[in-house]
């Protein structure tokens, strides 16, 4: 069952905020969010229609153990077109993903990578018991084991790609944290 906001109602929530400060369109996800599950770009489901799906979370779980095979993240986008996932009346995408990976016994999280950018969709899927609580933080990890001092933008992008940590583009949050004193196109880390 989906939810339709009437306009008063995603007003009076605004109003809760400053619209100055927040987009129409994230202040209705966030509005959508609290009560509702995201299973695609545009579309919410109640939590409580949501539960009704909780059932294959183990097969979710089993299905992400086999894809991560050993290692401590992968990305949302290489687990595309989610062969092997269970079949139900909703199809497969990052979204339905995340909300899966929201559920009480789902063994798996999400690091979010870039909300800011809404081109592109995809988060970086860690185990529950993971060491690493932010995109950022694996990022500068992964970046140190590999002992890199510094980086142009490009070689930067190259990295991520290579290492499965984005999908093109430096992610605008890696560009504002200043542990990885990003100035004149460059990462001195």
């Amino acid at each position: 069952m989906e939810t339709e906001f009437t306009d008063k109602e995603v007003i009076n929530y605004g109003e809760l905020f400053s619209w100055s400060q927040m987009s129409i369109t994230n202040g209705i996800i966030l509005m959508a969010n609290s009560s509702h599950m995201r299973i695609s770009n545009s579309r919410f489901i109640p939590r409580v229609d949501f539960s009704l799906y909780e059932k294959w979370c183990d097969d979710v779980n089993r299905i992400l153990d086999i894809e991560m095979d050993g290692d401590d993240y992968c990305l949302s986008s290489s687990l595309e077109p989610f062969l092997g996932f269970p079949h139900f009346d909703l199809p497969w995408n990052a979204y339905l993903l995340e909300s899966f990976l929201s559920l009480p016994k789902a063994r798996f999280r999400v690091l979010p990578v870039d909300k800011e950018n809404r081109l592109q969709y995809f988060f970086i899927v860690v185990r529950k018991d993971s060491k690493y609580f932010s995109y950022n933080e694996l990022v500068a990890d992964v970046l140190r084991k590999k002992a890199f001092a510094a980086l142009s933008e490009v070689e930067m992008e190259d990295f991520l790609l290579d290492n499965g940590l984005g999908e093109g583009g430096v992610p605008t949050i890696i560009k504002k944290d200043p542990k990885f004193h990003f100035s004149d196109g460059r990462f001195a880390l």
